[in-house]
């Protein structure tokens, strides 16, 4: 499929997506529906295009596709040989791009409700909905974006060196757990049971990713040097951390 139908499909399936939120918002009874159902889907655009920029700078021709509801980037088929034989390094900093974009989107909210462009209530709805959205991708399960960076983070740290990764991440992300109960961050308080079960999957994820890696990945050619597993750990733990602030302090977005 041509780039130009890829992306006529894509915008078709998107404005779909926008009158089911829509119509969900409705029927919840929002009283900022074309708001609310505006910033979710381009949330989820600014999501993917992040991931379009990183994979079309390391030269994979990439489509942006919409499943109804459920948006994605994906490289050409004639390119996924690329996709796959690009350095370790490389495949992080595309699987990380998405959050990332969600962080620049939060931060170009911020200067336009600096500059008086949009309220502080609408302010706090796109932060806490992107906050949300980060923390849900850097799960590491399956073929969420956490997944995908856990497996070539894991795959690029000698086996030794696994249990060591797997305590400083959980180590930080534990002082997160703290931070937020010491700052006692009503809702976050609210909804523990919904960051719990969080916690859970990510623990869990996290040891499984460690454990299941590939025993010989760290002398591949493709594999990260020490200095970039470090960085890229870091860069990823302080994503999460953001998003717990994002979620914690701030009112729910579709109810603020």
């Amino acid at each position: 499929m041509s780039r130009a139908m890829s992306f006529l499909r894509a915008a078709f399936l998107a404005a779909l997506s926008w009158y089911v939120y829509y119509q969900l918002a409705v029927f919840f009874n929002s009283n900022q529906p074309v708001f609310l159902a505006s910033i979710v889907l381009g949330s989820i655009i600014i999501h993917e295009m992040g991931h379009w920029v990183v994979m079309e700078y390391n030269g994979i021709k990439t489509h942006l596709v919409f499943y109804l509801v459920v948006g994605g980037a994906m490289a050409d088929k004639r390119y996924q040989h690329v996709m796959k034989n690009l350095p370790w390094s490389n495949q992080a900093a595309i699987y990380m791009a998405g959050v990332i974009a969600h962080l620049a989107l939060v931060l170009i909210s911020w200067f336009f409700q600096w500059g008086g462009l949009i309220t502080a209530e609408r302010l706090s709805r796109i932060a806490n909905l992107n906050g949300l959205f980060i923390m849900f991708n850097l799960l590491p399960w399956w073929k969420l974006d956490g997944g995908h960076f856990m497996r070539v983070l894991f795959n690029s740290v000698p086996e030794k060196n696994d249990e060591r990764f797997v305590r400083w991440i959980s180590l930080f992300v534990t002082f997160a757990i703290g931070l937020m109960i010491g700052l006692r961050a009503r809702y976050f308080m609210r909804t523990l049971p919904d960051f719990t079960l969080f916690f859970v999957l990510f623990f869990w994820g996290l040891h499984f990713r460690a454990t299941h890696d590939d025993t010989k990945g760290s002398r591949s050619r493709l594999a990260m040097s020490k200095r970039s597993q470090i960085a890229w750990a870091s860069i990823y733990v302080a994503c999460l951390i953001i998003s717990f602030l994002l979620v914690g302090l701030l009112p729910h977005w579709a109810y603020s």
